[in-house]
């Protein structure tokens, strides 16, 4: 059984597909809106403002990763093209859901767009971005909205011996920290490719 961030990303893949194939007002383009549309309304009917992290094989909803979709392709292509963070509000309608696969379609297919007009164009109940590692330069081409991981080794190296103490004096593993550890070290390496 699927949860809802399953579902829908699984119909959000299925949106972009469909969109890229087919023109606008084509039936299975608009199904497959609709359905994404219907799978986001049932997400943010849960979570206020539901948040997916692309980070190379990796897809985390909120904090935790989801084990369904990791290798999911989409996940690579997204953070290809800039969305490696992904928010939505729950005042997100229809149309903002279309313009934002728009974007991204033109982004994949590397279509010439106006990257202010973008900016400008950009729902404001769709936030999307890069995540980088606190303390990076960025041009100011590259002014996206970005999350901030404060990482260093030493604090990761700390946790890692923690987890490694606590297992030899016989007490479960707290999986919600070896989480955060291999979440950050994931954002650190992908971060600087």
């Amino acid at each position: 059984m699927s949860s809802p961030p399953v579902d829908f990303l699984t119909a959000f893949a299925q949106a972009l597909a469909s969109l890229g194939l087919y023109p606008e007002g084509h039936r299975s383009r608009e199904r497959a809106l609709d359905t994404a549309f219907q799978k986001l309304l049932d997400l943010t009917s849960k979570v206020a403002a539901p948040q997916f992290s692309f980070l190379g094989d990796e897809v985390v909803y909120d904090t935790l990763p989801i084990r369904e979709l990791r290798g999911w392709d989409w996940s690579r292509r997204l953070a290809e093209v800039g969305v490696q963070r992904l928010q939505f509000d729950r005042s997100v309608t229809r149309e903002q859901l279309e313009e934002f696969l728009d974007e991204i379609i033109a982004r994949l297919t590397l279509k010439a767009i106006d990257t202010t007009q973008a900016r400008q164009m950009r729902p404001s109940a769709i936030q999307f971005g890069t995540i980088g590692i606190k303390g990076e330069e960025l041009d100011a081409a590259d002014e996206v909205v970005t999350a901030s991981i404060n990482f260093t080794l030493r604090e990761e190296a700390d946790t890692v011996r923690w987890l490694h103490e606590e297992l030899e004096t016989g007490k479960e593993l707290p999986l919600r920290e070896a989480e955060a550890v291999v979440r950050a070290l994931s954002a650190a390496m992908h971060g600087d490719q």
